[in-house]
């Protein structure tokens, strides 16, 4: 996982992305561009917005982007996503094979 000791690689999928509702908490963080992940997770539509989970099976590859950001703002973030009850900071693996952090749904799982 690529991070350095004030900052750490993230990966969004869902409001926190260009154009989403919660986009402008990471206006001042580095844009490093579009990822996909490796294909081990499913995408839940929770209505309002998506939340990602590894997946107990077939899994299918997820489109977002990734970002280098600040360890300061983790805080905000973690309040925009309920962290950790309802999503949760966790390392996944990107199609590259690289890992990075992204926030998984906690909740119930389709498979």
């Amino acid at each position: 996982m690529t991070s350095t000791s004030s900052s750490i690689q993230l990966f969004v999928y869902g409001t926190l992305k260009t154009g989403g509702t919660n986009h402008s908490a990471l206006a001042n963080q580095q844009f490093l561009g579009t990822a996909m992940t490796s294909p081990n997770y499913q995408l839940l539509d929770l209505g309002e917005f998506p939340g990602m989970a590894p997946a107990n099976g077939l899994g299918q590859a997820i489109a977002g982007e990734l970002y280098q950001v600040d360890l300061g703002l983790l805080p905000v973030l973690d309040e925009i996503e309920e962290a950790p009850n309802l999503f949760a900071l966790k390392e996944i693996t990107l199609a590259t094979g690289k890992s990075c952090l992204a926030y998984l749904y906690q909740g119930k799982r389709l498979c």
